[in-house]
């Protein structure tokens, strides 16, 4: 029943999702992460077709070591992501997840942990497994493939735990892309990075893998693995054909084996193919690459049809392959730009709006920074930045993966780059860095307060060029090849290279690679061009900047320029010239807003000086406008061409108005309209009137609305308006072009406008942000005129209930700025600024701050600025400062205020020299703080102080009192003063505190009063050939030594200087020099060097063994007048009479080693010594004796030696054994018999040495020699034994066994049983008549049998479900056989068996252990009949009862009780007296009911049966009665819509709308039955009077020519009129007739002849309405 039930869901599951959705695999991969020794983290990621079947919360993973095991995990899902290729405002194709969706890609990712050193996985590593593979296979792969992939899909990773125990596998770089585009380049990066471990990576095209690693699926012919869908190739090439990723398109398919880069352009575009691809992980080990990993992945890849949309292109800077030696340069930055061509489309079709291009990159290295340069601009360029880590390995190598996606929807295209970084120690780098300066004060020269430019900067090295932009502070870095090249500012609007002559800065590799820009900003006109929405002229709340290039244009000159990506733009004009500014595009000049001026180079060089707005013609809008004061309605309406030629006007068609319709619950409400008439038609109803539609569109039509009870601050909650608009249009036209297009742009709250009949209405719910703010100055509190630079910062956060969508910073600058020296410094978030006259705004578009309340660090932002101050200010003047910050509509909040003081200090001027010397007298200038005019006889105080300490701890050298504005100090600085680098400043105060910066002197050097000495540590005399360190004390680093005269050493830093003395050396000086020299100072050493004695003696024997000992010596010095000679041993004076010549005897009193040392000493003291070793030694005794003897020709000889040393030691014995061999052991093997001389040599420590002699005869030996039988297991053990050993020529004594169980034989044959289990050793011993013997031995061992027991699961089963699991348990189970008693057999240890039958069956189970022993064991099971029960549920309508109806399939179980389940109820019953069960008032839902059958033998049945109860439709209706005709709405349309009228008349009627005419009065019940799909339906009735039929007549014709007859148009039926309106149009639909008198129709008329349009309301005696209308002919 199970399987039929399986079967079945198959098959609707099959039905329901078609081929596609039959099976849901798209792909797949595997990874691993090392967590610590041998234990790994897998994660399995599965892709799936989201329009398939769901994915199981678990997976089973399969762990392998090939040749020892195999072990199953199970793993549980760990997170689900929808990875689809959607655009951002499409919605999520995969949502909910994991259902049957839409068409989409579902990533589920399975985590578990396997540790190896858990069984059985460290067993097999014991036995030796070094691969371990993780695996996961599935059925099926995607029904939807059509390239001859099919059937199961099968994934795994490798590791490789005896090479790369410590491993991680590689990480994929991204989600795999699923989808391409026929005939467009595929540039994909199949990559990875291995980070945790810095491992080198290849790539390989493999096969898609069925249900194991050896089940290939290669795709239909021509495809291969290599080749996994059809690719562009040339007419001619067969397919495949020979890659070439560089054409244009590409041919071929390319894959990089290095980089994992894979290219092609598909052709076939309906075709769905698999792409597999495998990295190996290599690692070094002892100098070789070795294999310790594998990881794969298979994915789908779909090629589908992209005509209307071009993929997107990326390209870097510097190419593709950069090699960098970071020990040489450590910064690597470059430039990543893309581009998206739009489709161009044939007329009438329009071209496709450019897409806007995103950056994303993967594979980063530690340390690297990716940034987008700005957002604002369409095509997005990037910023690649890598500060290389120190500890990276010096040969690494990665691939970086940028990634490009253009925003078309619903399907964005991709493209990807891969940029090869290699480390290269052998590359030749440099590091090229510098600056971008703003030159502030136009001296062409970078100064102190020169502040940096945000600038593109680009360097050329050999042709080639790559860009980088600076950061804030204007640094720019590059690392290039040292070669010659150049660095070039790269154009921008705003600056000049004015002070180059050349803009391209050219270097060298020799050169310093440091290169400062002095840049200005140019002359002429600047401005922004605004998109002009309303084209009023005005810039308003919400109109931008125009974000696309566009062509500026001044007349006369026809002066033209183009905008930038910001709108912003520059033009040369000369200066005291009227120009006329316009704004076109390539076709047309957009004049509207053009301005015209008279440009002053003088007042207008500065940012922004003019705004151009650009408005189109032909633009209706409708929209809803925030505004600082309230809330204004902008109304504009715009018809088509067509409509304008109408030339409509009120006279005829009545006024156009529009409806304002305000919610009562706002309070405080005022409308006003600036065009037109407002006026209040209700509370919170307003129409406005427009007198006349003679002009294309009414701009500017303003209703307001004032809400001044909502402060800024307040949290607006619910609180909502709602805005309706209805033009006033004719309900019938005669031609579609009369429809008027009309639609609302809210610019702050994203809501889609809903249009019913020609109306528009918006909801919008009232919210706000808000800020707390601060403005500050880095400077704090004062600026001098030598730094009027004031850098100002203001802060901002949302603290609202709502995001801030536009922000606006409005800063109205204080005098004494220079307006001209505006810099941004820095800003958190996109800004655009505008220096407007003496106010400078910011403008944060599209900021969408959020409120602090959802991400308070989000919620926070600020902008830094600067301008430089003029130093024309007076002294102690104050400027303060503060802004306004405007958050979307709200009320501006001003910051703080900011408060700069001015001072003037006093100046310190030029010094007339930079070099001081000792005693030399100094004037120090200066430019006094107060005029002389106003003060006099102030007190100036002069200060010194080292470069280094500036001024923390100044030394007060004078004060003056002066009158003057300007004057001097002379001063002569104090000897506390040393030698050293210093800087003077002049203040007004004594104390070292003061409230500003002063103007320091330049720094000047100065050099006290020096000293030099020279002396040496040595006190004795000065003798030749010595080398004496002297020592330099000067006071000063920079010194020169002399000896006799003459320069030695210039220009020495180390005060110690070593020499070697000669015997005419006099004297040694040290003299001090200065660069710039204040003295030459000298210090003077005499010295006089003295000869010295050579000494020398000679010794006839230095080595004896004799006593007494007696050693010659003969003194043979040279033999200096009044020399003295000392004899010492071992440092003992032996003789000090020693003269030249002499001869002398040494007799030590015992031996040991000497070290003999003659001293010759001159009468100056000068030093001279020889020294010999000798040795004094006693010969030792030698003698030895042979241990062993007889000696057998067997055995080797062992010596025993009895030498003596006689008080000093045996140091070696060395033996002549007297066959040719000597050596120092005490043993030796002869290979002959025979009789031997032995001989003895020993030496004691000291070398003295000694022999002793002797003899050995050798005897031979026997050869013990026998063999063996076994059967060691011990059931049946026994061992025979047969000896046949050798006597070689003497006569046997005896041979004998010995079992090793206390057993023994001397029979040459023989045979013992052992009686226990173990291990033993036999031996045989022969022995002849010499007493020479050998022994031959032999270990063997017992072994057990195997013991073991059954255990067994379910020996009574039922036979349905039968499972029988049997384990054989016991130790060391090599191999147990089973005979299942039905003829079938098994193998393993444990093994299950299923019986097709019932009966008993007897199982026998053959065991054998490692040592081939066998034993066996019995187990009988019993099969029982078992049950097989049906369920069977009809689905039902809402309050239906639900019938469950049971019957049994298997009928040898008839008879059984069960258990039913529904809704969380449960019914129990008896079969067959409880065949059927029922629920009543069953309530909508899918519901899933379980029965749980339970047979008297204990087996069992469970059924599963989905169900539904449908939800009834809701029959509702509404009518209208016109006479006896019944209009009739059906309020909720089903598959049928019966209708009963009340007079036996019925039908089907699928309409909303519908009518039926009665033909009799009366009352009727109409009664509505609606039935839907599900069969399931209501009623609805209601009760109707029909009163009579009144009926009204129009003719078709009449002829008013005033003759009498038919001149009026007469309509039958008057007398039941109490309302008409008559209206009439012409064929143009333009109204030319209107009456509401029924008697009086066309009376009077000047209409000519011809066919007209009339539409007739009338509402008769009895309240009915007729709408009638029809053709009219006029015939005069």
């Amino acid at each position: 029943m199970k399987n039929i039930i399986k079967l079945f869901l198959f098959v609707v599951l099959v039905c329901l999702f078609g081929k596609i959705e039959a099976s849901h695999i798209m792909g797949s991969d595997m990874t691993y992460k090392r967590i610590s020794s041998k234990k790994y983290e897998i994660t399995l990621t599965i892709y799936r077709d989201c329009r398939g079947i769901p994915m199981a919360t678990t997976a089973n993973i399969k762990v392998e070591a090939p040749g020892f095991g195999t072990q199953n995990v199970t793993f549980t899902e760990d997170t689900i992501m929808d990875v689809s290729a959607v655009c951002k405002s499409a919605t999520a194709p995969c949502t909910p997840a994991n259902t049957t969706t839409g068409k989409g890609v579902e990533a589920h990712v399975y985590k578990g942990i396997i540790d190896l050193n858990s069984t059985p996985f460290s067993t097999w590593i014991t036995s030796g497994a070094c691969k371990f593979y993780f695996s996961w296979t599935e059925c099926c792969r995607n029904g939807a493939i059509n390239t001859g992939v099919s059937g199961p899909f099968y994934t795994y990773c490798m590791l490789d735990i005896c090479v790369g125990e410590n491993n991680s596998s590689p990480i994929f770089s991204a989600f795999p892309v699923g989808q391409v585009c026929c005939n467009q380049p595929v540039r994909l990066s199949l990559g990875g990075q291995d980070y945790a471990d810095f491992d080198s990576l290849s790539y390989k095209l493999v096969p898609a893998l069925g249900s194991s690693r050896t089940d290939v699926l290669n795709p239909t012919s021509p495809l291969t693995a290599t080749e996994p869908l059809t690719s562009y190739c040339l007419f001619g090439m067969s397919i495949p054909c020979t890659p070439i990723p560089t054409a244009d398109p590409p041919i071929g398919v390319y894959f990089n084996e290095k980089t994992g880069y894979f290219v092609f352009t598909p052709t076939k575009c309906d075709e769905i193919g698999v792409l597999a691809f495998e990295i190996s992980e290599w690692r070094k080990v002892g100098g070789v690459y070795k294999l310790i990993g594998l990881t794969r992945r298979d994915i789908q890849l779909e090629v589908f049809s992209c005509t209307s949309n071009n993929p997107p292109t990326i390209k870097s800077s510097i190419g593709n392959n950069i090699s960098i030696n970071k020990s040489q340069c450590d910064v690597l930055t470059f430039q990543i730009s893309t581009e998206d061509k739009r489709v161009l489309n044939p007329p009438p079709l329009p071209h496709q709006t450019p897409d806007t291009t995103h950056l994303s990159v993967a594979n980063m290295p530690p340390g690297a920074t990716f940034k987008i340069i700005d957002y604002n601009v369409r095509e997005r360029v990037g910023q690649f930045t890598w500060k290389i880590p120190a500890n990276i390995p010096k040969d690494f190598r990665t691939q970086v993966v940028f990634t490009v996606n253009d925003s078309f929807c619903p399907t964005p295209s991709t493209g990807q780059l891969i940029v090869s970084i290699n480390l290269d120690s052998a590359k030749n780098n440099s590091k090229l860095e510098g600056f971008v300066k703003y030159d502030s004060n136009s001296n062409c020269a970078v100064d102190t307060f020169d502040t940096g430019v945000n600038r593109e900067v680009q360097v050329v090295v050999n042709g080639r060029a790559q860009k980088v932009v600076t950061n804030q502070a204007g640094y720019y870095g590059f690392c290039v090849e040292t070669d010659t090249g150049y660095v070039k500012l790269l154009e921008h609007p705003f600056y000049n290279d004015q002070c180059r002559a050349d803009s391209n800065l050219r270097f060298k590799a020799s050169l310093p690679h440091t290169i400062n820009f002095a840049t200005r900003l140019k002359s002429g006109l600047y401005g922004q061009v605004i998109y002009d929405k309303n084209t009023n002229c005005v810039q308003d709340v919400g109109e931008i900047a125009y974000y696309k290039p566009i062509y500026i244009v001044a007349q006369p000159g026809n002066i033209i320029s183009s905008t930038d990506n910001f709108g912003n733009y520059y033009l040369p004009l000369d200066s005291h010239v009227n120009y006329t500014i316009y704004v076109r595009d390539s076709l047309k000049y957009f004049g509207a807003c053009s301005k015209s001026f008279k440009f002053n180079y003088a007042k207008d060089s500065a940012y922004f000086t003019n705004k151009l707005l650009l408005g189109e013609e032909d633009f209706d809008n409708v929209f809803l406008a925030h505004t600082n004061n309230g809330n204004t309605l902008r109304l504009a309406t715009t018809g088509k061409s067509t409509f304008r030629l109408c030339n409509r006007d009120t006279t005829k068609y009545g006024k156009t108005y529009a409806t304002l319709l305000i919610d009562s619950n706002l309070s405080s409400i005022s409308v006003t309209a600036n065009s037109g008439t407002a006026t209040m038609i209700n509370k919170g109803e307003y129409k406005i009137s427009f007198d006349s539609f003679n002009t294309t569109s009414y701009y500017d039509s303003i209703l307001g609305w004032q809400r001044p009870e909502l402060a800024p601050k307040d949290f607006y909650k619910n609180q909502y308006v709602t805005v309706n608009y209805w033009p006033n249009l004719p309900k019938y036209n005669f031609d579609s072009s009369f429809l008027i297009a009309f639609r609302i742009d809210s610019l702050t709250i994203k809501q889609s406008a809903e249009r019913i009949n020609d109306s528009i209405s918006r909801r919008i719910y009232v919210r706000a942000a808000y800020d707390p703010n601060v403005k500050t100055t880095v400077q704090n509190k004062y600026i001098t005129p030598v730094n009027t630079q004031i850098d100002y910062q203001i802060q901002f956060q949302n603290t609202g209930n709502d995001t801030a969508y536009n922000i606006e910073l409005r800063d109205t600058l204080p005098p004494y700025l220079n307006y001209a020296t505006f810099r941004l410094k820095n800003s958190s978030h996109p800004v655009r600024p505008l220096l407007n006259g003496n106010i400078l705004f910011f403008y944060f578009d599209n900021i969408f701050l959020p409120d602090s309340g959802k991400n308070f660090a989000a919620s926070i932002g600020s902008i830094d600025f600067s301008f430089m101050a003029y130093d024309t200010m007076k002294e102690n003047k104050n400027l303060f400062n503060n802004a306004s910050i405007y958050f979307d509509v709200q009320e501006p909040v001003k910051t703080n205020t900011s408060h700069i003081v001015y001072h003037s200090p006093t100046v310190v001027n030029a010094l007339d020299k930079q070099l001081y010397c000792y005693q030399e007298k100094i004037k120090v200038p200066f430019t006094g703080v107060y005029d002389a005019s106003k003060h006099s006889n102030h007190k100036y105080y002069l200060q010194i102080s080292t470069v280094t300490d500036n001024f923390a701890n100044p030394v007060l050298l004078d004060s003056i009192q002066s009158d003057l504005t300007f004057d001097t100090f002379k001063i002569v600085l104090p000897k506390s003063i040393v030698s050293g680098k210093y800087k003077f400043r002049v203040v007004g105060s004594p104390a070292k505190a003061i409230p500003f910066e002063p103007f320091y002197s330049a720094a000047f050097e100065y050099k006290a009063k020096d000293w030099a000495s020279i002396y040496t540590k040595k006190t004795t005399a000065f003798c030749e050939g010595q080398t004496i360190k002297f020592i330099a004390d000067t006071g000063y680093s920079n010194y020169s030594f002399v000896k006799n005269f003459t320069v030695t050493k210039n220009n020495l830093k180390d005060s110690v200087y070593p020499m070697v003395l000669a015997p005419n050396d006099i004297s040694i000086y040290a003299i001090l020099t200065y660069k710039n020299t204040c003295d030459i100072i000298t210090d003077t050493l005499p010295i006089s060097v003295k000869l010295i004695d050579t000494a020398r003696f000679t010794i006839k024997d230095s080595f004896l063994c004799t006593v007494p000992h007696s050693f010659n010596l003969t003194n043979e010095s040279r033999g200096l007048l009044g020399t003295k000679y000392y004899l010492s041993a071992n440092g003992n004076l032996v003789d000090s009479s020693t003269s030249l010549g002499q001869k002398l005897n040494f007799n030590p009193s015992q031996s040991g080693r000497f070290k003999l040392t003659l001293l010759a000493k001159t009468q100056d003291g000068c030093e001279a010594s020889d020294t010999h070793n000798v040795i004094a030694g006693i010969k030792p005794t030698a003698s030895f004796t042979v241990v062993n003897s007889p000696i057998c020709g067997n055995q080797p000889i062992q010596i025993n030696n009895t030498a003596t040393g006689n008080g000093n030691g045996i140091d070696s014995a060395i033996y002549i054994w007297g066959d040719g061999a000597r050596d120092a052991k005490t043993n030796h093997k002869y290979s002959t018999l025979g009789m031997f001389n032995l001989n003895q040599i020993v030496k004691d420590s000291f070398g003295c040495a000694d022999t002793a002699n002797t003899t050995a005869l050798l005897n031979p030996a026997p050869i013990a020699i026998f063999n063996y039988t076994l059967d060691s297991c011990f059931q049946n053990n026994k061992i025979i034994v047969n000896m046949n050993s050798t006597f070689n020529g003497s006569a046997k004594q005896s041979e004998t066994i010995y079992f090793g169980d206390n057993n023994s034989s001397s029979s040459t044959s023989a045979n013992n049983n052992y009686t226990g289990i173990g291990n033993y050793q036999v031996s045989v011993i022969a022995l002849n008549q010499d007493n020479c013997a050998d022994t031959a031995t032999a270990d063997i061992s017992i072994h057990p049998n195997p013991t073991f027991s059954l255990n067994t699961v379910s020996i009574d089963s039922c036979l349905h479900n039968n499972n029988i699991e049997i384990e054989a348990l016991g130790a060391d189970l090599q191999k147990v056989s089973w005979d299942m008693g039905d003829g079938s057999n098994l193998i393993g240890t444990k093994v299950g068996k299923t019986y097709s039958l019932e009966g008993v069956y007897a199982i026998t189970a053959t065991a054998s252990n490692s040592f081939e022993c066998v034993a066996t064991q019995n187990v009988n099971v019993n099969i029982l009949p078992d049950m097989d029960v049906a369920l069977t549920v009809n689905d039902v309508c809402e309050q239906e009862s639900i019938v469950f109806q049971i019957n049994t399939i298997y009928n040898k179980v008839n008879d059984f009780g069960y258990s039913l389940n529904y809704n969380g109820n449960t019914i129990a019953g008896n079969y067959p007296s409880e065949k059927t069960q029922t629920a009543t008032n069953a309530q909508p839902g899918l519901y899933q009911s379980q029965l749980i059958a339970l047979a008297t033998n204990g087996c069992s049945d469970t059924v599963l049966v989905k169900h539904s109860v449908f939800n009834k439709p809701n029959a509702s209706f509404s009518l209208d009665i016109l006479s006896n005709k019944v209009n009739f709405i059906n309020m909720n349309t089903q598959t049928e819509n019966l209708w009963f009228y009340g007079n036996k008349d019925s039908a089907i009627n699928n309409n909303v709308n519908h009518s039926y005419t009665y033909s009799a009065n009366g009352d009727y019940t109409v009664i509505l039955k609606v039935t839907d799909n599900n069969n399931c339906f209501d009623t609805a009735e209601q009760n109707i009077h029909i009163l009579g039929g009144i009926s009204f007549f129009v003719p078709s014709a009449f002829t008013p020519n005033n003759d009498g007859k038919n001149d009026q148009l007469t309509i039958s039926g008057t007398e039941y009129i109490a309302k008409l309106n008559f209206k009439l149009y012409n064929r143009w639909g333009q109204q030319v007739y209107e009456s509401n008198d029924h008697n009086d129709l066309l009376t009077k008329t000047d209409l000519s002849d011809g066919s007209y349009l009339y539409v007739m309301y009338i509402q008769d005696i009895k309240g009915f309405k007729h709408y009638i209308n029809g053709t009219l002919m006029i015939l005069k």
